[in-house]
């Protein structure tokens, strides 16, 4: 499998995952949890879960990041103290 065929791979898999995480997400949902515009400001309870949603988006986004130039062979499968895959050291 080419890098390029690699990388639509994972894009598709990543957009498939997604998508069912967000319709079990809105699946879940009641009409009272939709809230409204409306309404005002948002409460700091919703800021903080809009926080942490968006966190844990840009997380999957990096990692999927990290697989894709791993896989092109620009950076080597370890994990440093971070959690993060390490430079290759020249």
């Amino acid at each position: 499998m080419s890098d390029r065929e690699t990388i639509l791979e994972l894009q598709q898999e990543t957009i498939l995952e997604l998508q069912r995480e967000i319709e079990a997400e809105i699946a879940a949902l009641t009409m009272d949890q939709l809230g409204d515009l409306a309404d005002g400001p948002t409460s700091p309870a919703e800021k903080a879960e809009g926080d942490l949603r968006r966190d844990q988006i840009t997380t999957a986004m990096w990692n999927d990041y990290l697989v894709i130039i791993q896989a092109r062979g620009l950076m080597e499968a370890r994990d440093d103290e971070v959690g993060q895959l390490s430079v290759p050291a020249e």
